[in-house]
């Protein structure tokens, strides 16, 4: 898709913005309404294997209690006790090591505060190299919107952000630096072609 709008960007017109626009919104109305057909088709549950339960029974049992600053890293989960405990409430076949949810889990073990600030800085790197490729039109710049569209879907149903391995964390990182660093390299090639030295 980045291929293909790098190369018909500028037969592009507002219009055709506006009508793609207006077709996801039905697309994603038509999905959101229909929610059990899709994932029947798919062979999977409408409460994502029986998850949508637990993420109700943390933010209405759990998250209250310690709305602002959270549990701590890792200190729901770690606790044998709360593991059986969902275990049962929910009838699943082992123990639950984790909310499948990295942002759920992040509001818990940060709350509020530490989700908000997580969120600002999520939200501000991914619009920002939108923005620059947007602007720079240079499929280099493609693959920090790519990782800010994994980390965001990824989190959706599993928990990558608390839970499970820092790497989506190393690729937050490497998504900020990454624009700034393909823009000087090629500001310094495009002055080395356009100044060649005797």
């Amino acid at each position: 898709l980045a291929l293909l709008w790098i190369r018909f960007r500028e037969k592009l017109t507002r219009k055709h913005y506006l009508i793609l626009l207006g077709v996801s919104l039905v697309l994603i109305l038509g999905m959101l309404l229909n929610l059990n057909l899709i994932f029947g088709l798919l062979k999977r549950s409408s409460t994502l294997t029986g998850r949508t339960p637990i993420w109700e029974d943390m933010l209405v049992n759990l998250w209250p209690v310690r709305p602002l600053f959270g549990y701590g890293f890792g200190a729901i989960w770690n606790q044998e006790y709360y593991r059986v405990l969902i275990q049962t409430r929910h009838q699943w076949a082992y123990e639950v090591f984790f909310g499948d949810n990295g942002f759920i889990d992040l509001l818990l073990n940060t709350g509020l505060i530490g989700l908000g600030l997580f969120l600002y800085y999520f939200i501000r790197v991914g619009i920002n190299n939108i923005k620059k490729f947007k602007q720079h039109h240079d499929l280099d710049l493609f693959p920090p919107v790519l990782i800010f569209v994994y980390v965001l879907w990824a989190n959706i149903s599993y928990s990558f952000l608390c839970e499970v391995d820092q790497f989506v964390w190393m690729l937050l990182v490497i998504s900020s630096f990454l624009p700034v660093k393909v823009l000087e390299e090629k500001m310094i090639a495009q002055s080395k072609t356009s100044n060649p030295q005797p």
